[in-house]
Order: C-alpha cells, then sequence, then structure tokens
C-alpha cells in the first residue's frame, strides 16, 4: 500500500468529515433554534453533503485507510444517518397534513357533488325533471375540477427523499424510509379522502335509503371517484416510483405504496359495489348508468395505478362491479317497459289533455337516447315481447320501439275511461301527437323508430283526428244536409221557409255548443302541427257544405237575412280556428 493513496484517502475523507459534522444529529423530537435542514439550503450544498456521505462510506470500506480513519468513519455515517432519517420525516410531515387551499378545493367538490338536488316526490312531471338533473351523468359524469394544488411532493423533495433512500439503500437500512413514507402518505391520502364525503354503506343501508338519497350520494360518488383515481392516487403511485423504484425488492416497495392507498380505494370501490344491490327501479336508470360509466371509465387508469401483483385485488374489485352494475341496468329496463305497459291509473286527464305518463315516458326516451352509445353496448337482448319489421334493428331500438307500443296500447285503453268518445278520440290524437311531435324533435330517436313506426303512429293519430272529427261535429253536419229542405219537384220544386229557418237556428245552436265543449277547446296549442291538422280536416267537410247549404236557400229566399243567418264564411273559419284557445271569442 503506498503512502501517496493513503494520505490521499486521509485528506479525503476529513474533508468529508468536516461536511457532515457541520450537520450534526439531530433527534426527530429535538430542533435547535434557527438550525436549518441540510434540504433548505441551495442544490450545491445539499449535494456536496450526499457526496460527503458516499466519500465516507467508500473510505470506511476501502483498505488503503488507516485504522483509526475507519472507526471513526463508522461513527461519521451513523451521524448522517440519523440527520437524514430526521430529514427525510421532516420533509413527509411537512406534506402530511392538508394545506387550506386544497382542504377548501375537496370540501367544495363534495358540496357541489351533493347539492342541487330536490326530492322529486310521486308526481310524475317532477320525477321527470328529477331524472334530467342526473342524465348527464350517464353521457359523462362529474369530471372533477382543474385543481393542480393536490399538495404533491415537488421535484426538490422528490428528488432530495431519493436520494437519501439510495444511502439508507447502500448502507442496508431501507426499511426506515419505506415506512416513514407509508405513515406519512396514508395518513394523508385517508384525510384527502374523507373530505371527498364518500360514505361507507353496507346493503342494508342501501335497501333502507330512499332512492333520491342515494342518488345524492352516487353523484358525490362518480366526482369523488375521478379525483381520487385520476388525480391522489396516480400522483400518488408517481411520486412513490420517483423515490423508491429500482432499490431493492420491488414487492417489498410496491406493497409500501399498496399500504398508503388501499383502504381508501377499497372504501371507495365499496360504495359502487354495494350501491350496485338497489332494487332496479325505473327512476335508477340514469343514477346507475352514470355510476357504471364513470367506473368504466376509470378501470383502465385502475389498471395502470395498481399493476403488481399485491394490488390486483383493487383492479379486480372494480372489474367485478361492472358487470352487476350491467345486469341492474337491463333489469331496470325492464322494470320500465313493464310499468309502462302495466300503469293503471284510472282518473282520466282533463278534457284528453296529455297523459303525464306520456310526457314521462317521452323524456325518459329522450334520456335514453341521449345514452344511446353505452346503452347499445350493455343492452343485448330483445324485450319480450313481439314487434313486427325486427330484422337489421339493434337490441336497444327495439326495446325503445316496444315502450313505446306499450304506451301506444296504454293510452288506448286510457281513452275508453271517458263517457264522452269525443274526449276519448281527444285524448288519443292529444297523446299520440305529443309522441310524433317528441319523435320528430329528435333526429336520433326518428332514426332509431325508423319510418315504419313513424307512419304507424302517424296514421293512429290521423284516425283519432277523423274519428274526433266524427264524433264531435257530425251533428254540426247534420244540420247542414240537403234532406228535409226541398218540397215539390220540377217547376214547383222549392225551399221550405220554415224548414230552413230551423234548420239555420239549429245550427247556429248547436256549432256554438260544439265550439265551447272541452273536446274542442282543449286541444294541445303546443302541438301547433296538430292542432292545424285539425282545424283542416274539420274545416275541408265543414265550409264547402255550409257553403253549399247557404247557397241552397239563398237561391229561392226574398230576404235571407230573416233566416237568423248569423255566420258568414269568413266567421265560421274563424271561429273554428280559435276555439281551441278561447271559446269565449266566438260571437261574430
Amino acid at each position: 500500500m503506498e503512502l501517496a493513496e493513503l494520505l490521499g484517502n486521509a485528506v479525503a475523507f476529513e474533508s468529508a468529515e468536516r461536511v457532515i459534522q457541520g450537520y450534526p444529529s439531530l433527534p426527530a423530537d429535538f430542533k435547535l433554534p434557527g438550525e436549518r435542514m441540510i434540504f433548505d439550503r441551495n442544490l450545491h450544498e445539499i449535494d456536496q453533503y450526499f457526496q460527503a456521505v458516499d466519500q465516507i462510506q467508500g473510505l470506511t470500506k476501502s483498505a488503503a485507510l488507516l485504522s483509526d480513519y475507519r472507526s471513526q468513519g463508522i461513527n461519521l455515517i451513523q451521524m448522517a444517518t440519523a440527520r437524514l432519517q430526521f430529514e427525510f420525516q421532516a420533509i413527509l410531515t411537512r406534506k402530511a397534513d392538508i394545506d387550506p387551499t386544497a382542504a377548501a378545493y375537496f370540501s367544495s367538490l363534495s358540496t357541489s357533488c351533493s347539492s342541487g338536488y330536490q326530492s322529486p316526490g310521486t308526481n310524475l312531471n317532477q320525477m321527470v325533471k328529477a331524472q334530467n338533473q342526473f342524465e348527464f351523468l350517464a353521457i359523462s359524469g362529474l369530471r372533477g375540477g382543474d385543481y393542480t394544488g393536490h399538495p404533491a411532493l415537488s421535484d426538490k423533495e422528490i428528488y432530495y427523499l431519493r436520494s437519501i433512500t439510495e444511502r439508507m439503500s447502500s448502507i442496508g437500512s431501507p426499511h426506515y424510509c419505506i415506512e416513514v413514507y407509508r405513515c406519512s402518505r396514508k395518513k394523508f391520502v385517508e384525510k384527502s379522502f374523507r373530505l371527498l364525503g364518500v360514505e361507507r354503506l353496507s346493503t342494508n343501508d342501501v335497501k333502507r335509503l330512499e332512492w333520491e338519497e342515494l342518488q345524492k350520494k352516487i353523484k358525490l360518488w362518480t366526482g369523488a371517484a375521478r379525483e381520487c383515481v385520476r388525480k391522489l392516487f396516480a400522483r400518488e403511485r408517481e411520486m412513490f416510483e420517483r423515490i423508491f423504484d429500482g432499490l431493492g425488492s420491488a414487492r417489498t416497495y410496491d406493497a409500501c405504496f399498496v399500504a398508503t392507498v388501499k383502504d381508501a380505494a377499497t372504501c371507495l370501490l365499496k360504495f359502487a359495489e354495494t350501491a350496485s344491490t338497489t332494487r332496479p327501479w325505473m327512476q335508477k336508470l340514469f343514477g346507475i348508468l352514470g355510476l357504471y360509466y364513470a367506473l368504466s371509465d376509470l378501470l383502465p387508469d385502475l389498471n395502470l395505478i395498481f399493476q403488481s401483483e399485491s394490488s390486483k385485488s383493487i383492479v379486480n374489485q372494480a372489474a367485478g362491479i361492472l358487470p352487476q352494475l350491467v345486469e341492474l341496468v337491463r333489469g331496470i329496463l325492464s322494470d320500465f317497459e313493464n310499468g309502462v305497459l302495466h300503469e293503471m291509473s284510472s282518473v282520466p286527464t282533463f278534457a284528453g289533455t296529455v297523459h303525464p305518463l306520456t310526457k314521462y315516458v317521452m323524456e325518459y326516451i329522450v334520456g335514453i337516447v341521449r345514452c344511446k352509445d353505452i346503452l347499445s353496448e350493455l343492452i343485448v337482448s330483445k324485450p319480450s315481447g313481439s314487434l313486427r319489421n325486427e330484422c337489421g334493428r339493434t337490441p336497444l331500438e327495439l326495446h325503445i320501439i316496444w315502450i313505446i307500443m306499450s304506451l301506444k296500447f296504454n293510452l288506448e285503453s286510457k281513452s275508453k275511461i271517458y263517457n264522452d268518445s269525443s274526449l276519448g278520440h281527444l285524448f288519443v290524437m292529444n297523446n299520440i301527437g305529443f309522441i310524433v311531435q317528441k319523435i320528430e324533435e329528435s333526429s336520433e330517436l326518428s332514426e332509431m323508430i325508423g319510418n315504419d313506426y313513424r307512419k304507424k303512429l302517424s296514421e293512429i293519430m290521423l284516425e283519432a283526428v277523423n274519428s274526433y272529427r266524427r264524433s264531435t261535429w257530425d251533428r254540426v253536419f247534420y244540420c247542414l244536409r240537403d234532406e228535409g229542405l226541398h218540397y215539390g219537384s220540377g217547376f214547383c220544386k222549392g225551399v221550405s221557409k220554415r224548414t230552413v229557418k230551423e234548420r239555420v237556428k239549429s245550427f247556429n245552436i248547436t256549432f256554438e255548443e260544439v265550439c265551447r265543449t272541452p273536446s274542442t277547446t282543449w286541444l294541445v296549442p303546443s302541438n301547433l302541427h296538430l292542432c292545424l291538422q285539425v282545424h283542416q280536416s274539420i274545416l275541408e267537410e265543414l265550409i264547402p257544405a255550409y257553403e253549399s247549404f247557404l247557397g241552397q236557400f239563398k237561391r229561392h229566399a226574398e230576404h235571407p237575412e230573416k233566416y237568423h243567418v248569423k255566420y258568414s264564411v269568413e266567421d265560421l273559419k274563424y271561429a273554428v280556428m280559435v276555439s281551441s284557445w278561447n271559446a269565449s271569442s266566438l260571437s261574430p
């Protein structure tokens, strides 16, 4: 061994010693006034300290070092180890507590997810409005904000922790870093998770909850799940890998990461799993779709975050929930179909207007159409009822058609409740007209229904229009008949003045009665096309008959005004047009 080498090592040792002794060992429960951590100094000084530790460690193992230096080196390594352990814990402790900005963000996310909901009660119209509040969940879900203040470790902190872990690993003591890191980050993750407001629910809890309460919790969950998986868990994974990747046993280090997030991840997924056990009621479709969409959307992220064998149980848990939600969605759709077909309310709507069931079902179908991409993947079997022209149609399209045809059957049954047949025809006309209108308003729904069924519904509506016209206006047309007006024949043929007077008087009274009946004054004004179609149908028969009637007796009457003719042709047209909205404006 050469003297020069010994002297060189001694000089290097003493230089490194001065650096290490410049930062005395500090116990975790003691801080000197004004003492600065190595981390708080500039990067050059930080690297200088780590180089000194490496040099002392290397020289201590070298044979080219005097024995006195070797024993002193062991003491220096112990001093540096204590110092680095203290700083490792101190840095993590700084980030273990959630800063006010992050706390406010998590709290606001929880509040925004759970607010803005009103109980729909039992009214069908209110249920439709409540359904629309959550319809968007099935399409895109709640996607968390653009908050970037997640208290992740900075690049400098990660570099420093990584450097400490490397030194601890090189001297065979990595377990301290693993345990401190696990405890600190687990504490932070669980605090963040609690702030998001996701509750632990049992199956019995789900059964006891009213649906609107569970729906609020689902809405909150969709936002919290994205926040947890794509921000909280993903960033924890990224930080963990940057600090520990490639150091020691991969299994040991991965177990540390899994331990930091597993409780939160399991609780998060447990909610979705428990919610999938809810009863398949029709009002739950869009909320459950939102839950399914959010979870399926997050599954690739979960696969990326939890890749190891020790964390596969989390991915398997998530993947296992999806089939349960699929079956629930199918059950809900089946429940809805049965509900539409067998809804038994027997109270007729006032004056044959659109039934709440019709509005609810069509709004529900519009919601289904908006979710058609995801529902087309889930609905793979045909409806239980038989339909014509099934060829080339998807199962979802067949289900929508079946629901509409079931609604038609139900409405036709309800139309028989009315004692006045004209009101029954008006009821069918208004309700089928509403269905046709909703179909025509949506190009997607119109395409899914197809021309054949659209034409069929239009034919049913037209048939109802004609039946309504006959049942309501035939007695008006009866007053305008030729039969009984004439007497004699040939050159002696004439018109009975008495009969004409009676007919005109009878026509005036009957016409005004018809215009004032509910079946005439309660056409659906929102469906302008239907109103015009009905008016046109009436006028096409009424005006020619009235003109012919007036022409018959005017040719034989010396003073037509004596026959009590109250309406001109234009007056008649106007009276028919306004009768749907304002029966009081009939007087010419």
